[in-house]
């Protein structure tokens, strides 16, 4: 079993010698169950419940707690650690060891399960299980005073920041999509709400690692939708099998350049935000798709409760792992008349209070005109709400901006 004694042995030590410094850092991030010498477990608890209740945490008090055949396992610990300068270290390696630790307990029972035979849902479950030991919860803790931030903000602002773009350089102007971001797209039936975010999706795919996990719809009729719109390809004629030499031509030109994205479509209906999560470290993804959230599976008695929870998931998801996480919702059928707000997201009021941004994709107002959409930002923390008019090429999948524009007022 993997296990790092000399660290366990100076986390110890070092709170021996300095509590009030050494306990706040390691409340932080160790629990009993990091160390894995259980003398060391027992100490390391009773100086979270003396920390906790504002006791002093020396000899004398932990001793009293745990008995006195404690006394040279404490003695032993001060008088071995090198020096206090070097606390978080020592922390950082008790953390680190636990993890692998945990994770090689996981992966053989893994291997249990699968040499016992069991379905491969559980064979799944325990997979995802291994994966969870690696995750982290974010521990740089970014903790900055006043003067710290100001020096940042001079630092930084001289150069220009980069966000992620999704093609569309109005909507870029006013959605600085970052990492760690939760983003919504909400639209009614066949609005495109699929189609724009493949589009988007290829052209973030080009210097990020994206993955598109789609609950609903088949990859190979995705496959199709992404060859048209990259293309230019007509959809149609994609799917009847009637492309003729000049269509063939385009795609062998384009190839190379859309095999050199870096996107994958999972199929993923009945997945669960765990499942999504553990997918997107397994992959190393940067951004993902998730179309869409109402299909995701969640705990709860009600519809209403699932999407809540899945929201919830995803948003927590964003914020802890730094990816960037855009999901598509359906909307309620308040939305039928009118342009649709955050308000009509379906399902859930959970969703419009988790979102960074939201966007909504709506059909014109003159039902004639079915080449064109609205795209609304009606929801951005830190950017400029508004309308963006574009037009829709069906037979090509592919969105673009038209010059026209209308802004909502600040």
């Amino acid at each position: 079993m993997r296990t790092n004694y000399q660290a366990e042995q100076a986390v110890i030590g070092d709170i021996l010698l300095d509590a009030s410094m050494v306990m706040p850092e390691a409340m932080l991030y160790l629990s009993p169950r990091d160390f894995s010498v259980p003398e060391y477990q027992n100490i390391y608890e009773t100086c979270q419940g003396l920390y906790r209740k504002g006791r002093p945490i020396d000899s004398v008090t932990i001793l009293s707690a745990v008995g006195p055949e404690y006394q040279q396992t404490l003695v032993s610990a001060a008088e071995a650690t090198p020096t206090i300068s070097h606390y978080q270290d020592y922390i950082r390696i008790v953390w680190e060891t636990a993890q692998i630790r945990r994770a090689a307990t996981q992966a053989a029972e893994l291997l249990e399960t699968i040499d016992t035979g069991r379905e491969i849902e559980e064979c799944r479950s325990s997979a995802e299980t291994v994966l969870r030991c690696f995750e982290t919860v974010r521990r740089d803790n970014q903790q900055l005073s006043a003067a710290e931030m100001l020096l940042r903000f001079f630092e930084t602002r001289g150069k220009p920041r980069k966000y992620i773009p999704t093609g569309f350089t109005k909507l870029d102007r006013r959605a600085y999509i970052d990492r760690g971001d939760f983003v919504v797209v909400g639209g009614r039936p066949s609005a495109g709400k699929t189609a724009i975010t493949l589009q988007i999706m290829l052209h973030m795919a080009r210097d990020y690692r994206v993955l598109y996990f789609s609950l609903e719809t088949n990859p190979d009729k995705l496959a199709d939708r992404l060859i048209a719109c990259d293309t230019g390809v007509n959809l149609s004629r994609i799917k009847t099998g009637e492309m003729g030499d000049e269509d063939w031509t385009r795609i062998v030109e384009r190839s190379d350049r859309f095999r050199d994205l870096k996107f994958d479509v999972v199929q993923a209906a009945g997945w669960t935000v765990d499942q999504i999560r553990a997918k997107s470290i397994q992959e190393q993804a940067d951004i993902i798709f998730v179309d869409y959230l109402g299909l995701i599976a969640s705990k709860g008695k009600s519809l209403y409760e699932q999407t809540t929870n899945a929201s919830k998931a995803l948003h927590t998801m964003a914020q802890d792992t730094g990816t960037t996480v855009i999901a598509l919702s359906q909307l309620n059928r308040s939305a039928n008349s009118g342009d649709p707000d955050m308000t009509t997201l379906k399902d859930s009021g959970q969703v419009e209070q988790d979102a960074d941004i939201i966007l909504m994709l709506a059909n014109p107002d003159d039902p004639q005109d079915k080449g064109r959409r609205k795209l609304m930002v009606v929801k951005n923390k830190e950017g400029r709400r508004g309308l963006i008019n574009l037009s829709f090429d069906g037979d090509r999948q592919r969105f673009y901006e038209i010059e026209e524009e209308l802004e909502e007022p600040e």
